[in-house]
């Protein structure tokens, strides 16, 4: 089986916040549309309530807007700094005999080449847990012991 590259793994990620930000932009646009054809009726606890859960929706829309785009600017500071290392760092892809990790994004399960990777933040416990660790090192998460075989 051949192992994942470090750069497809980055590129998934960067391709799959890009779309988060698109798919939420677009949302916020409908909102705007939304707003904007509101009419006020006559009944006019109607129109306030249609506004305010269109108000509600639309900052829990910017929060995650915010969010992705944070990521994606991390996202583009350990591509640049993507400097390989003989033990476990933020940007690190961690190859053990159970499963692929990514440590530094929280992004949690993406496909790349057909092949699960998870994304975990560097403040996550499993990040905290395997930092610093090297090849051939194990670690438990759940119960399970887990063996790195390769680390990018």
């Amino acid at each position: 089986m051949a192992q994942l590259q470090k750069k497809e793994v980055l590129d998934a990620f960067h391709t799959q916040l890009s779309k988060r930000i698109s798919d939420i932009e677009q949302n916020l646009l409908n909102i705007e549309q939304s707003k904007a054809q509101e009419t006020k009726s006559s009944a006019g606890d109607k129109f306030e309530t249609g506004r305010a859960m269109l108000q509600a929706e639309e900052d829990k829309l910017f929060g995650q807007l915010n969010r992705n785009k944070d990521l994606l600017l991390k996202l583009k500071v350990i591509i640049q700094s993507n400097l390989n290392s003989s033990s476990i760092r933020e940007g690190s892809l961690v190859f053990s005999d159970k499963q692929v990790f990514f440590l530094g994004l929280g992004l949690g399960k993406v496909i790349c080449s057909g092949k699960q990777v998870f994304s975990v933040s560097s403040e996550a416990p499993l990040a905290k847990k395997i930092y610093g660790k090297s090849v051939g090192d194990s670690f438990e998460i759940n119960g399970k012991e887990y063996t790195i075989a390769d680390i990018l």
